[in-house]
């Protein structure tokens, strides 16, 4: 019994100091993103690992066990790191020597325990160049789990099974002002939305449709990599106060496109014939005749993406393919999170 109870005690301490390194590391993390320039690089930011040294103790005694838990001495105990393919790793290690109350009767007074964490700063899975088609993410999903396939989106006035609302074709209107209709989506088509949507949980749908005259711009990108919002519902409202909430980026590469009508479609060289005939129920390509679910710009039943996967970005998670200050990549936007 003295021993379970001494044991028991361990536990509870070993319990208490993982809370505490993971704090420590996370709010050190914190600390340097905080107070480091904006798109510093990981070099840049090593400079300021006194000060997140200085916070991860803090916040260690706050968390860990009240009696004789501390970080370990030196490097042993905290480092600040750059790791290929992960950002800035920041480390510490905690120790405690925990009472044991009934042991020493038998010559054990101490019971050693140790536990150790780590949290990575990285760019966030930001992206710019957006196209305005929104995916729900039950499509996106189905795009995901199939990599070597290319696969077909339709994009309808109907629910893809993340909600819908009257009077919107799942285009969203990325930069938050209202109107541009078809000529602001041609602009977006072409070449994408390069700044920062504004408020991904309410993300405003785009006026216009399908129907304006969209083959120049996207033909402009069939065969390239572009990423595409995805959304995981629709929010309450209709036409263009229709919101959606944003929840990753799909990047895929554009196998083929039918709006029809003015914006008949084309392919490139990842199209799958026999996939775009069962996915549209089409007897001919993309653009072709025999369309079975009808493809004819602003006023069909449904339009047609054939994509395929390249990858994805959850928001808020790590973009570990970003080098943190990287001109191309790092928007300046940084991630803590645990590394387990």
């Amino acid at each position: 019994v003295a021993f379970v109870t001494d044991y028991g005690l361990a536990y509870a301490n070993k319990r208490l100091l993982q809370n505490g390194v993971d704090a420590a590391v996370l709010s050190a993390g914190r600390v340097i993103d905080e107070t480091a320039p904006p798109q510093a690089t990981c070099a840049e930011m090593l400079t300021y690992a006194g000060t997140a040294r200085a916070e991860a103790e803090t916040i260690f005694r706050q968390n860990a066990p009240d009696t004789g838990a501390s970080l370990r001495p030196g490097a042993a105990g905290f480092t600040v790191e750059c790791v290929d393919g992960l950002g800035m790793v920041v480390t510490a290690a905690g120790h405690q020597e925990s009472p044991a109350f009934f042991g020493g009767v038998f010559g054990i007074s101490r019971v050693p325990i140790a536990q150790s964490a780590k949290a990575v700063v990285a760019v966030e899975g930001e992206v710019r160049g957006l196209r305005p088609f929104g995916v729900c993410n039950l499509d996106a999903q189905s795009v995901i789990d199939f990599p070597a396939q290319a696969k077909t989106l339709s994009f309808t006035k109907g629910s893809e099974g993340c909600g819908t609302g009257s009077g919107n074709w799942g285009l969203l209107d990325l930069d938050g002002f209202k109107g541009g209709g078809n000529n602001d989506i041609k602009d977006r088509i072409e070449f994408g939305f390069e700044g920062t949507i504004p408020d991904l949980a309410n993300v405003q749908s785009e006026t216009g449709n399908f129907g304006g005259g969209l083959t120049d711009a996207m033909n402009a990108i069939l065969g390239e990599n572009i990423p595409l919002p995805v959304f995981d519902k629709v929010n309450a409202g209709s036409g263009s106060n229709l919101t959606y909430n944003v929840v990753g980026y799909l990047v895929v590469t554009i196998c083929a496109y039918d709006f029809g009508g003015a914006s008949a479609g084309s392919t490139s060289v990842c199209f799958d014939q026999p996939e775009w005939n069962t996915s549209t129920g089409a007897t001919a390509g993309a653009g072709g005749k025999g369309k079975g679910k009808g493809g004819g710009g602003g006023g069909s039943t449904t339009n047609y993406l054939q994509v395929k996967h390249v990858k994805y970005y959850p928001v808020g998670e790590a973009n570990t393919d970003c080098e943190l200050g990287s001109a191309t990549c790092d928007f300046g936007t940084r991630v803590v999170k645990l590394a387990h």
